[in-house]
C-alpha cells in the first residue's frame, strides 16, 4: 500500500526492456531514477498471476496438518515438497485457480464452507511480477476440502 507522503522514497522508470522470454515468465532490465537522480539498471521477473493454495485438514486421528505437494522442479533438478499452486489462467478468477490447483496436485477438493466434511480455511496469494512486486491479490477463502 502506497501512501502518499511516501513520494520522496520512489524511483521513477525511465525505461525498461524485455531481455528473455521464457513462455511462463519474462524477464526485463527496467532503468530507474531516485529521486535525488541516481539512475540504476534492475532486473525484473513479469509472470501472469500465480497461486499457492495453503490448506490445513484435519486427520483421523485428529491432528491438524498441512497439505503439501510432492513435484519435480526443473530449477532445482529435483523433487521438491511445498504447497500447491500454479499459473491462473487467463481470464480465470484466483480462486478458481486455488480450487484447480489443489486438486490437481493433491486430490484434495475444496467446496465451498458450510458443506459436509467440517470446515478448513484456504489462504491462496497470487503475484504477478517479482522480485520488484508489481500487482498482488491475497485472498482468504473459507472452503471444505475433501481427500
Amino acid at each position: 500500500m502506497q501512501r502518499s507522503n511516501d513520494e520522496h522514497l520512489r524511483w521513477r522508470e525511465i525505461e525498461s526492456r524485455a531481455v528473455h522470454d521464457a513462455m511462463i515468465f519474462t524477464v526485463h532490465t527496467s532503468t530507474r531514477s531516485a529521486p535525488d537522480g541516481r539512475e540504476a539498471d534492475y532486473t525484473l521477473v513479469d509472470s501472469p498471476d500465480w497461486c499457492n493454495v495453503i490448506t490445513p485438514v484435519r486427520r483421523e486421528d485428529g491432528v491438524e496438518c498441512l497439505v503439501l505437494a510432492r513435484q519435480y522442479r526443473h530449477g532445482a533438478d529435483s523433487v521438491t515438497i511445498g504447497f500447491p499452486g500454479g499459473l491462473v489462467d487467463e481470464g480465470e478468477a484466483p480462486q478458481t485457480a486455488a480450487r484447480r490447483e489443489l486438486e490437481e496436485e493433491t486430490g484434495y477438493t475444496a467446496h465451498d464452507k458450510g458443506r459436509p466434511g467440517g470446515s478448513t480455511r484456504t489462504s491462496f496469494s497470487t503475484s504477478s511480477s517479482f522480485p520488484l512486486v508489481s500487482s498482488s491479490i491475497s485472498c482468504r477463502a473459507s472452503f471444505t476440502c475433501t481427500p
